[in-house]
């Protein structure tokens, strides 16, 4: 088979074929589809709102202190923790340094709540404490330096 040099079909061939390409019709949007994107985005909106709410960070020195019907649940803390809002759950920031009172062995009286105590010391009833640290679900106090002056 011979080649033989044509003008005429190298011109051709430079023209580019619309026929070999395929575009996609335009797709018209449907009005099921609308209502259901628009339920996922609500949806979604509602749940970004919830955990922002019910979210919260507490630093290294500060626990929340969970009662349950006016019953000592425990401590909470540190990290990301979650309070879900329920009218008999009460929630308590403190900290480090904080101030309270002795009320009994192994009892203390902070922010006008009974929590849990751990002393390293003899201290005597109704003397003030500070929280020292953390311990498991108890707090850890000492004495209040203010005081032994």
């Amino acid at each position: 088979m011979q080649h033989c040099y044509n003008p005429a079909h190298l011109r051709a061939s430079k023209r580019l074929d619309v026929s070999l390409l395929w575009l996609p019709e335009p797709v018209l949007p449907d009005k099921e589809i609308d209502k259901t994107m628009g339920l996922l985005i609500t949806i979604l909106i509602f749940l970004l709102i919830t955990f922002v709410l019910i979210t919260r960070v507490t630093p290294v020195h500060q626990r929340y202190v969970w009662f349950n019907i006016g019953k000592y649940q425990g401590l909470k803390g540190p990290g990301l923790i979650f309070k879900w809002p329920r009218s008999s759950v009460s929630w308590t920031r403190i900290g480090i340094g904080d101030q309270g009172e002795f009320i009994e062995d192994g009892l203390g009286k902070f922010n006008g709540l009974e929590i849990p105590v751990e002393t390293s010391e003899k201290i005597e009833t109704g003397s003030k404490i500070r929280i020292s640290g953390f311990n498991e679900n108890k707090l850890q106090v000492v004495l209040d330096p203010d005081q032994m002056r």
